[in-house]
């Protein structure tokens, strides 16, 4: 599931994740929410840039909660706990990133 940016402005997250929800139902396929993910990241820690220079495509932030969301989404396991973190990214930043993705995917998959 993408996220929302300024180019999209015609768009919102939600009708993004509703178009995603329609999809997976039709397909019978699984969805990886991440752009719902950034948005709880973003309320619970302004401060984080997931997005890179353009504002569209994602920063580190956003590339490795997006990857947590995958992988969570994927094997149906919580990516708490995972050692590695990129440079840029404080183990603290990844706990962080990681709890935010598994409860994302738990969240979304009980709709």
């Amino acid at each position: 599931m993408a996220w929302a940016y300024n180019q999209l402005g015609w768009i919102s997250l939600a009708e993004i994740a509703q178009a995603h929800r329609d999809a997976a139902k039709e397909l019978d396929v699984d969805v990886a929410p991440a752009g719902l993910a950034w948005q709880a990241a973003s309320k619970q820690r302004p401060g984080m840039d997931f997005y890179g220079l353009d504002r569209e495509h994602p920063s580190i932030d956003g590339t490795y909660l997006a990857t947590c969301v995958i992988y969570a989404t994927i094997y149906g396991r919580d990516p708490s706990g995972f050692a590695y973190a990129p440079p840029g990214i404080t183990a603290e930043e990844a706990a962080f990133l990681q709890k935010i993705a598994w409860q994302t995917v738990q969240n979304y998959a009980q709709r």
